[in-house]
């Protein structure tokens, strides 16, 4: 049996929303209004969100946001300001081999790849991605390894449920040959685009896990050289290097909200 929602608080939460895009603050009537709700009924939901600290009301009579409701903005704005901090900090610090490379930390945004931070050496913009844009998550290392870290009906879904468009003459566009790749990063840990997104342009890509295995994000490398025979011990070092980025996020109170939040994705 399906347990009922409740609807007052329901209610409460649209008036909330309502009260946070109103930066001068609701009146009652304003409030009832915009919330097709009666005016005694508001009156009683936001007198309960007043009492525990979510909205005020001012002399004025108007309601605008309280300081519980406030603080916790506030707490969230500094995780994701410290998760992205942190994040570029050590991209930084792990861009001191070759040139001519970019590293990319990326999460996925439903099925796309988001590119949420990167650095690069020396690379020529037409030949890396882009930090803050969307990608399909099929042609890139990064998008192979996230979509390999979804559950097993997520995971088919994807990969049968659409055609893929080839943006290169590499281009997996098989969905049977796609989900073979998928298996094999699964085994090896790593993924490989090997010109599949940019053209002679090869990406490795390793995933970033939390302490009990959830992938949250993936760590990258691209490059117009990267040689194939040094892909093992290369994707051995960025494992290593994800996996103390990965205990840095640990740290951060709130880091996984930070990373999906969808007001964080540029």
């Amino acid at each position: 049996m399906t347990t009922p929602s409740n609807k007052s608080i329901i209610k409460a939460i649209d008036l909330v929303e309502l009260v946070c895009g109103a930066p001068n603050g609701l009146s009652l009537r304003e409030a009832a209004l915009a919330a097709h709700l009666p005016v005694a009924t508001t009156h009683r939901l936001l007198t309960t969100l007043k009492s525990a600290g979510a909205i005020r009301s001012g002399a004025d009579g108007l309601y605008t946001l309280g300081p519980r409701l406030i603080a916790l903005h506030e707490r969230e704005a500094r995780a994701r300001d410290a998760v992205r901090r942190a994040i570029e900090d050590h991209l930084a610090e792990m861009l001191t081999g070759p040139p001519s490379r970019s590293l990319r930390f990326s999460v996925l945004d439903a099925t796309e790849l988001l590119i949420y931070a990167g650095v690069d050496n020396g690379v020529d913009p037409k030949m890396r991605s882009q930090v803050g844009a969307r990608y399909e998550a099929y042609c890139t290392a990064p998008g192979k390894v996230l979509l390999a870290g979804l559950s097993g009906r997520k995971l088919e879904d994807y990969v049968f449920g659409a055609g893929f468009v080839p943006l290169t003459p590499n281009t997996i566009t098989m969905p049977s040959r796609l989900a073979g790749e998928l298996k094999r990063v699964c085994s090896s840990g790593y993924a490989l685009d090997d010109g599949e997104f940019i053209a002679g342009v090869r990406c490795l890509a390793v995933p970033v896990r939390l302490g009990e295995g959830q992938v949250i994000a993936a760590l990258s490398v691209a490059g117009e050289e990267l040689p194939l025979q040094t892909i093992p011990r290369l994707a051995a070092d960025l494992a290593a290097s994800a996996a103390v980025l990965a205990a840095k996020l640990e740290c951060i109170p709130g880091s996984l909200r930070a990373l999906h939040d969808p007001r964080d994705r540029l």
